[in-house]
């Protein structure tokens, strides 16, 4: 007989955590482009990016029932029809991912009050490069996404398609 305890559970969601998880789906975008070029995202794997449609998917995993974010698992899940991406984080704690352009990076989100993910992302190896991706819940209805690397700035919009 197995005596073990799985001790992850799924948090009950506080109001504004609720509109931090979900799945979305891409509406638009304004700037990509040249916000992928001024990332180093070779010719032809930017072209595929406009191309596609992205859904994307948050969760969060806490090792007990709590409203604090301390220990909870987050993941960031996002399918293209070319590739698919996910990154696990916990919050303030730097991770390493390879994004969809094959570019290893570093990177730490953090909390900025009840409706704002923001990841910090830094290459490693490859150009130096840092970029700033602004995640906004305010909305319940839309995931807004903003972009920062150098001197550009782009923004994107998705759409929730669960119900919060």
């Amino acid at each position: 007989m197995n005596n073990t305890t799985n001790t992850t559970s799924t948090v009950l969601l506080s109001p504004s955590d609720s509109l931090l998880t979900g799945t979305f789906t891409y509406g638009h975008s304004n700037n990509f482009e040249a916000y992928l070029k001024e990332l180093g995202v070779p010719y032809l794997l930017r072209s595929l990016a406009l191309l596609a449609s992205p859904v994307v998917t948050i969760s969060k995993k806490c090792p007990f029932e709590s409203s604090v974010d301390e220990g909870c698992l987050w993941k960031i899940r996002t399918d293209t029809i070319f590739r698919s991406h996910e990154a696990e984080f916990k919050l303030n704690e730097e991770s390493t991912t390879t994004r969809m352009d094959g570019q290893t990076v570093r990177f730490t989100f953090k909390k900025e009050g009840d409706f704002k993910l923001i990841e910090k992302q830094t290459n490693i190896g490859g150009p130096d490069v840092s970029t700033d991706i602004i995640r906004d819940f305010s909305d319940s209805s839309k995931m807004k996404v903003n972009l920062h690397v150098k001197k550009v700035n782009a923004s994107s919009v998705f759409y929730r398609t669960d119900k919060s």
